[in-house]
């Protein structure tokens, strides 16, 4: 890719990347991004500290964005790193409640729904995180959606923990688990085992 090729950078990479994603969004496409994304796990790999300027810089940039392919990146960065180099788990949740508010005002939900449901599980797992009640409605949305895709996706991740959690009495002792400062402890605890026990009302129609 000539982009990568006469970067002097890797900020300067992702700066060139970013332009190229708005202005040519309509054109973009996966190889595209997996392209750049091997670009970018490539240099953190031989520069770790780049990690941080890139949850930085798509922090930030999510703030605002609502170009679907910046949204892609973005989720894929945080989910996969943010917990790399942040400790406070209330910074984590900062970024949950960030991908969250980033897919409400996206226009076209089923194009990024499928990056950005794994990055909110994934960082929900973070130990002692406080904001199951908001992940759990996030994902009970979704399956409630007329679009398929968007339904899809969230069934199959309540179907993936299924393959986790195999029965109703694990994720309620799961549930039940806490901390010493009252905080769960868990990987889906509370209102998010009970998201995965139900029967979604839309399957029940079928």
């Amino acid at each position: 890719m000539l982009i990568e090729r006469y970067s002097s950078t890797p900020d300067d990479y992702i700066g060139h990347m970013n332009d190229l994603f708005l202005k040519f969004e309509q054109v973009i496409d996966s190889k595209s991004i997996n392209g750049y994304l091997a670009v970018l796990v490539e240099a953190m790999e031989k520069e770790p500290k780049f990690c941080r300027t890139l949850v930085q810089e798509y922090s930030k940039l999510l703030t605002t964005s609502t170009n679907v392919h910046i949204i892609k990146v973005g989720a894929w960065v945080l989910g996969e790193y943010t917990s790399k180099i942040v400790e406070d788990v209330q910074s984590i949740e900062e970024i949950v409640m960030l991908l969250i508010a980033v897919f409400s005002r996206c226009v076209e939900k089923d194009q990024v729904v499928g990056w950005v449901v794994p990055a909110v599980i994934k960082l929900s797992q973070t130990e002692h995180f406080g904001k199951h009640e908001q992940v759990k409605q996030f994902l009970l949305e979704l399956e409630t959606s007329r679009n398929i895709r968007t339904h899809n996706i969230a069934e199959g991740t309540r179907v993936a923990m299924r393959r986790v959690y195999s029965t109703r009495q694990v994720w309620t002792s799961l549930a039940e688990r806490t901390g010493p400062d009252g905080r769960s402890t868990t990987i889906f605890p509370g209102g998010i085992c009970d998201w995965i026990g139900q029967t979604s009302k839309l399957s029940a129609k079928r």
